[in-house]
């Protein structure tokens, strides 16, 4: 079969329709990125990551963790475990929401920035409980208390009463401000460059504003 100019151009048109420019490669791993952030996977998104954005990613999951940070202690009991697993479930698929991509800008062929609009949960009462004086109080009399069963009981038992007790008070903070989430929507932008493998990794994040 004798190939004419026509269609040997045809053919290398064809060819280069199947492979994706460097901007769609960048948007789909920006997406996928920004969708993992979104559903609470940050496995999934540090996937996508540089070790600098990993860290980033990292920070964002302890940020997930409720205050008193003992989930996964042997001393609590079933109902506790079972009330912090709710309440970091619910913080880790509630923390991001909406994400929407509004720009792509080539820096070059190998570097692209992203910018992203996503809701972000405003846990600022939660945090100003946890850091105020109620709190503090409240660890004080637990404490006190503790000391008085470890007289009777040992340390063990104290120590578990304390525990029982805050993580009581965790829910009861957590699914009372859970109830009428807010929401502030910001802008970010993502760095995303390609490696020497040709896979696309998410370098950086920040606000639009961060340079400013």
């Amino acid at each position: 079969m004798k190939f004419t100019k026509l269609m040997i151009v045809m053919l290398l048109v064809l060819a280069g329709c199947g492979k994706p420019t460097p901007e769609a490669q960048a948007k789909k791993t920006a997406e996928i990125f920004i969708n993992a952030l979104d559903s609470g996977d940050i496995a999934k998104a540090k996937d996508q990551s540089s070790e600098d954005v990993q860290k980033m990613c990292d920070a964002i999951e302890s940020s997930f963790k409720t205050p008193a940070g003992f989930s996964t202690s042997a001393d609590l009991s079933e109902d506790a475990k079972k009330k912090l697993a709710e309440i970091e479930k619910e913080i880790r698929t509630s923390s991001f929401e909406n994400p929407q991509i509004k720009e792509i800008k080539e820096v070059n062929e190998r570097k692209y920035e992203v910018i992203f609009s996503m809701d972000y949960l405003n846990t600022t009462e939660i945090r100003k409980y946890f850091t105020g004086e109620e709190y503090k109080a409240l660890i004080a009399t637990l404490s006190v208390e503790a000391t008085e069963i470890q007289k009777k009981d040992g340390k063990e038992a104290a120590t578990k009463y304390m525990m029982e007790k805050l993580v009581e008070n965790i829910y009861s903070v957590y699914t009372e401000n859970f109830k009428n989430k807010e929401y502030t929507n910001e802008d970010s932008v993502i760095t995303l460059e390609q490696q020497d493998d040709g896979k696309w990794f998410v370098t950086d994040i920040k606000g639009t504003n961060q340079n400013k």
